[in-house]
């Protein structure tokens, strides 16, 4: 080391040590907020391709997403969550395997805060979000001049339309009588 740092009484293994301690807490803070932010969820469905944090996450952007589609009472709206969340998961599984990988690693970024931070500019959990806010947190994302962002809308989009839609259930609702030649009856 050079004059200058002895003089200031460092010396190479106090600097270590300080670099060190500096990095554990800097990475302990940012865990501890993370986790104040975000909280802890609880798996909606066992044995899912997604852990707890991102059916949470997938349960609220889609009750956004489909607000105006599901029904009002809460125990049915519930229901169909919990289905567009299962088929969220199952529409993963039928991804390629680059594809399934890249969309499990976007939910799991969308679901802490530090990596949802440098995604979409968010650090806020979303357990503590309403309809209205997360509505408004997609709108911003869809004409977002940040091509990330957008990808990212359009993503979260086509995963929660796609498993509403696949439901027959939801069929009724556009007046759609199912496919002409259906291979899954008969």
């Amino acid at each position: 080391m050079g004059d200058a740092t002895s003089q200031l009484g460092l010396t190479r293994r106090g600097l270590l040590k300080g670099t060190a301690l500096l990095s554990a807490g800097l990475i302990g803070g940012v865990w501890t907020a993370a986790k104040i932010t975000d909280g802890s969820a609880e798996a909606r469905l066992p044995d899912s391709v997604l852990g707890a944090a991102e059916q949470q996450m997938l349960y609220i952007q889609a009750n956004a997403i489909l607000d105006d589609v599901l029904p009002a009472q809460a125990q049915e709206r519930a229901q169909w969550l919990d289905a567009v969340v299962r088929n969220c998961a199952l529409g993963v599984l039928v991804l390629t395997p680059r594809l399934q990988r890249e969309t499990l690693e976007l939910l799991s970024a969308l679901t802490h805060a530090p990596l949802r931070f440098v995604v979409i500019g968010q650090w806020a959990g979303w357990q503590d979000q309403s309809v209205e806010q997360t509505q408004s947190r997609l709108q911003r994302l869809a004409h977002s001049d940040n091509a990330t962002h957008r990808i990212v809308y359009r993503a979260l989009r086509d995963l929660v339309i796609g498993a509403y839609y696949s439901d027959r259930r939801s069929w009724q609702g556009i007046g759609y009588d199912g496919p002409v030649v259906d291979l899954n009856n008969g």
